[in-house]
């Protein structure tokens, strides 16, 4: 420091009013002895001595923490590196609790905003490496520790070093700048490691860490070596590559019989000329088996246990568990809160110390700690001594899981899965002492981080460094992660392909059965976001993805989706029956009436198209359960288009075409029917014995009413044939809950099963299709019980309408009644969409919904995509439409007078 200072008076001249205080400094400084001197050897206590032998120029002294003055001596040890320690705690004395603070939410660096990219598709292989990428982020967004703990920005890192990503000319600029990415997390165990084999496809699981399958030692693999200093100090060499053998476990059994007051345990790995950590890879296949071979020798020779006099807890690992939510409310948001930890309990370290030994653990980059030993560091028997640098020392690497994700030819990024868990609640592992890293691993005590842990156990000092509580923290995002705007920059669009396919992979509850390759499409997508050349464009392609997820739940919402359909519509409103577009309600003004648009009226060709093309251009307009829910969903945007006039050819009763502009109005949104059945009252009696109650135009009290004032009718029709994407979820689940109470024969039973789907380990299978068959996930299938009073339950015969618009709430209030009640459904197939579905935000105010719970029936059938079967098939006709008649809702009632007043059949 002294060298330093002096180089800087004679490089730099000061102004004269300064130049005399300096003077005076120099003086001072030139009355310490050995200013600019190099280290000193440690020597065994008693000892003197010797200087250092190598230039003051060649060496870099280590940073001084401690020392607030330069001493008067030259110091007998180097100094080191320490974080605040408390009081120092003397032989005997208990170990002190570590105080737990709340860790630092992580910041992302300060950087320039991004230059907006022009809006062009990348090439075939970059493309490849924005679905590498994509699996990179799906991977530390779900099951990362620190995304949940620590508050990172991924969203936004992600944002802002897509442009790099895209301009990557080689593999090795690609992993530059995933490695940039990456140091958003603040993980030195998560960074870019060179992968051995080159190849793309290698899936390693974090569960090979638990695998215990002993690697083969080679010939190279060095022995455990165990020495005493001069004053009495063990020092067990035990390197993460070590053979483990009968003569290793000798020599530990030998070194540790002795009962050893002083023990240093080192653990650093072996580095190479350059000071290069040789083993650094501590979570592919063959250190993962190293890891499970070390504690495996650790436990068999005692070596743990040795050094304690008292059974000790082992920390233990904690893990995220994505998906299934318990109760997904009716329009919460998206979020964290469906993931919960999973914690595996390991088992304690016994006692078979004779005396109290002081214990001093010295690691490097790529050292293995053994379990049984970090039980050491959680008690507060055991020092932690680390060789280099905060940012580079995965102290936690060998005791959590971690899985490599292959990015490039020859490059992977290893991730980490797993948190440290101590029993006080604390959470990773901190070096109590960080000293430079050396340039050699050296066996002698020149060693930096040696020397550290021989100065520790003489001079009776024990600090303890402080380890962060166990929180949890909402993820930041930056403006620009979101982007708000209708037309987002292109990160942000291509941020939006990554979470929607994220969700669909993880956490939809029916992503296995999908029909179309999800990973196939979003490839596809991928160059139409970042080929957008505006929001209708951005809203089409996020669509035609979204429409994988073959689930009518899944509703895309947002402004610019909707302006991608059409802001204005058609004054009419049309249903598919018996394969022809059929027009069912139009709205009664001059325009109409002009153009002489009835009811009944067949559209033959819309916008130009004949019907059969229009509904295959149309068929990816979102997602849709099944055939009938995509073709309820085309009727729906048939009459949708952009303000102005639209070409249809219409067909009459008569079988006479003509080709009619339709005007395309905002206003007609307004006019048009809300409800499927408005010119007929909401409940009345069919028959003095029959009564109609049409559920989706009841309120609760109305509800309750209604079914009060029906009570004595030996018959009851309840139509479930609604659904309206804009409809209050929880006031129809509230009418379903009057229902059920008033109808239900069974005062307990199973409304429906619940069935979650959990993920506690990344799959890293490239296809879902393969990930199903790989990686298995977790289900647990749970009864939603419902206990009701049913004492003046009604009792009279129940008939259910459905068809492909009972959806939903609607679905699931048949499914209740099913089991509640003795009913008989008439009419067609019902959507095959009865779960809650949670909004999914993506940039440009879209959201989309997914389903994390999958509904099944009470007896465990599937619903999704399958719905509920009618007891008698019943759909409407052409005719019927056309002579305004209800035609499921007559055949309901024709049934239900011949259940209820059977013909007398006549003896012979």
């Amino acid at each position: 420091m002294w060298c330093g200072i002096f180089g800087n008076m004679a490089s730099n001249p000061f102004p004269c009013r300064r130049r005399s205080a300096y003077l005076s400094l120099a003086v001072v400084l030139l009355t310490v002895p050995a200013g600019c001197s190099g280290f000193f050897k440690v020597t065994p206590e008693g000892a003197e001595p010797a200087p250092s032998t190598k230039p003051a120029t060649t060496q870099a002294p280590p940073v001084v923490k401690e020392p607030s003055k330069p001493p008067a001596t030259p110091p007998a040890t180097p100094p080191v590196r320490t974080p605040p320690t408390p009081p120092t705690r003397r032989r005997g004395q208990p170990a002190p609790q570590p105080v737990a603070p709340a860790p630092t939410p992580v910041v992302a660096p300060v950087e320039p905003e991004p230059v907006e990219p022009p809006a062009v598709a990348s090439d075939s292989a970059g493309i490849q490496r924005l679905v590498r990428v994509a699996h990179l982020w799906h991977t530390v967004a779900l099951h990362h520790p620190y995304v949940a703990t620590r508050g990172v920005a991924w969203d936004s890192a992600l944002v802002r070093t897509l442009p790099t990503i895209r301009t990557a000319s080689d593999p090795a600029a690609f992993a530059a700048a995933v490695s940039r990415l990456l140091t958003t997390l603040g993980d030195p165990l998560t960074r870019i490691e060179r992968n051995a084999n080159g190849s793309l496809n290698e899936h390693v699981n974090a569960a090979e860490h638990a695998e215990g399958r002993a690697a083969q030692p080679t010939d190279l693999s060095p022995p455990v070596r165990a020495s005493v200093t001069g004053d009495g100090v063990l020092l067990l060499q035990l390197p993460p590559n070590a053979a483990c053998n009968a003569a290793d476990a000798e020599t530990v059994t030998q070194a540790i019989g002795r009962s050893p007051t002083r023990v240093v345990i080192d653990l650093r790995a072996p580095t190479s000329a350059d000071g290069a950590t040789a083993l650094v890879d501590l979570g592919n296949a063959s250190s993962a088996r190293r890891i499970a071979r070390i504690n495996a020798f650790v436990a068999a020779t005692g070596l743990a246990s040795a050094l304690t006099t008292v059974a000790l807890p082992t920390p233990s690992e904690r893990v995220r568990r994505v998906g299934g939510a318990a109760s997904p409310g009716h329009g919460e948001p998206f979020a964290l809160g469906a993931d919960a930890w999973l914690r595996g309990d390991a088992p304690p370290v016994p006692a078979a110390g004779r005396v109290t030994t002081r214990t001093v653990l010295l690691v490097s980059r790529g050292s293995i700690i053994p379990r049984a030993l970090a039980a050491l560091l959680e008690a507060g028997r055991a020092s932690l001594v680390a060789e280099g640098t905060a940012n580079d020392l995965d102290l936690d690497g060998s005791l959590v899981s971690s899985v490599q994700v292959p990015i490039a030819p020859g490059f992977a990024a290893r991730i980490r899965t797993g948190a440290l868990v101590h029993a006080d609640g604390s959470v990773g592992l901190v070096a109590d002492t960080v000293v430079a890293a050396t340039a050699q691993l050296a066996t002698t005590d020149t060693a930096l981080g040696l020397r550290a842990a021989l100065q520790l156990l003489r001079t009776d000092r024990a600090p303890r460094a402080t380890r962060s509580a166990m929180t949890e923290m909402v993820p930041a995002m930056l403006p620009v992660a979101m982007d708000n705007q209708n037309y987002p920059g292109m990160g942000a669009r291509l941020l939006a392909g990554f979470r929607l396919w994220s969700a669909m992979r993880a956490r939809h509850a029916g992503r296995d059965l999908y029909d179309d390759d999800l990973d196939a499409t979003f490839e596809r997508v991928l160059p139409r976001l970042e080929a957008a050349q505006n929001e209708q464009q951005y809203a089409a392609a996020i669509g035609d993805l979204a429409s994988t997820l073959d689930d009518a739940a899944g509703i895309l919402r947002g402004p610019s989706f909707q302006t991608w359909l059409g802001t204005s519509t058609a004054p009419f409103r049309a249903r598919l029956v018996e394969g022809r577009a059929i027009i069912t309600d139009v709205v009664n003004d001059a325009a109409t009436q002009t153009l002489a648009l009835t009811v009944g009226t067949e559209i033959v060709a819309a916008d130009g198209y004949p019907l059969p093309a229009w509904l295959s251009e149309h068929r990816r307009t979102g997602p849709a359960s099944n055939d009938w829910t995509r073709q309820r969903e085309q009727m729906r945007v048939i009459a949708r288009g952009p303000e102005g006039t639209a070409l249809f050819k219409l067909r009459d009763a008569a079988g006479k075409e003509r080709s009619v502009d339709l005007p395309r109005r905002a206003s007609y949104a307004a006019m048009l029917p809300t409800v499927q059945r408005p010119e007929a009252a909401a409940s009345r009696m069919l028959t003095p014995n029959i009564g109609y109650i049409d559920v989706e135009r009841f309120s609760t009290e109305g509800m309750d009413s209604v079914l009060q004032s029906m009570q004595r009718a030996r018959g009851l029709v309840l139509d479930l044939r609604a659904w309206d994407p804009m409809a209050d979820e929880r006031t129809l689940a509230n009418v379903a809950t009057v229902m059920v109470a008033h109808l239900s024969t069974q005062p307990m039973f199973v409304q429906a099963r619940e069935v979650r789907r959990y993920l506690s380990s990344p799959c890293l299978a490239p296809t879902l299709r393969e990930a199903a068959a790989l990686c298995p996930d977790e289900r647990v299938q749970e009864p939603r019980y419902t206990m009701v009073d049913t004492s003046g339950h009604y009792q009279g015969r129940i008939v259910v309408l459905i068809d492909e618009r009972t959806q939903g709430a609607m679905e699931r209030l048949a499914m209740a009644l099913e089991s509640a009640a003795s009913v008989t459904f008439i009419g067609s197939a019902t959507a095959g969409a009865p779960s809650v579905a949670v909004p999914l935000e993506l940039p440009g105010s879209l959201t989309v919904g997914i389903p994390l719970v999958e509904l099944r029936r009470a007896d465990g059938g599937q619903v999704q995509r399958v719905g509920i079967s009618p007891f008698l098939d019943v759909r409407p006709t052409v005719r019927g439409v056309r002579n305004r008649q209800d035609e499921v809702l007559e055949r309901a009632q024709q049934w239900l007078t011949q259940e209820l007043d059977p013909p007398v059949r006549r003896r012979r």
